[in-house]
């Protein structure tokens, strides 16, 4: 289901995405970005979608050892600076507040490589924030965790949070 509106987004942001999307009905090669139609119950569907992206990122592989982001430890830079700045705009539909974090962010986009459409994307949900449109600036959040947060996850987590 996670693919599906992945996939959902990213058609709705121009499809940006590091690499091309495989073709309709052609298996992909990372088995939980399949968005093809499986007969399994809901449960053993949802833990099979979860579990590739949650497992790289939660079993010990993240690039701190897991020194945060997960209860108890205290949240990594990039999570605590979304909770304090993006959640309260997006709850609120706060727009000047949204548009202005979403430029930060875009600002701070990584320079590593992997990231190329970090900027744009956040440039999007800015644009979609200056004319109140909040279904635009959440399809440009989810299409930028979609096609970045785990890889963040593992490479990026320490890295500090951007300045306002």
């Amino acid at each position: 289901m996670r693919e599906l509106c992945a996939a959902v987004v990213c058609l709705l942001l121009a499809c940006k995405s590091e690499q091309p999307a495989p073709a309709v009905g052609t298996p992909s090669e990372a088995p939980a970005a399949s968005v093809a139609p499986r007969m399994v119950d809901a449960q053993a569907q949802a833990t099979a979608v979860a579990s590739p992206l949650d497992a790289a990122v939660d079993n010990g592989a993240a690039a701190d050892g897991g020194a945060c982001g997960k209860k108890p430890l205290p949240d990594c830079p990039l999570q605590a600076w979304m909770k304090q700045h993006m959640t309260p705009a997006s709850n609120a539909q706060d727009f000047d507040a949204l548009g202005a974090q979403l430029r930060v962010i875009a600002a701070n986009a990584p320079a590593e490589p992997g990231y190329s459409n970090w900027a744009s994307i956040a440039g999007d949900g800015a644009r979609a924030a200056k004319v109140a449109d909040i279904d635009g600036v959440r399809a440009s959040c989810r299409g930028c965790h979609a096609q970045y947060k785990a890889k963040y996850r593992t490479e990026l987590r320490l890295r500090p949070a951007p300045a306002p």
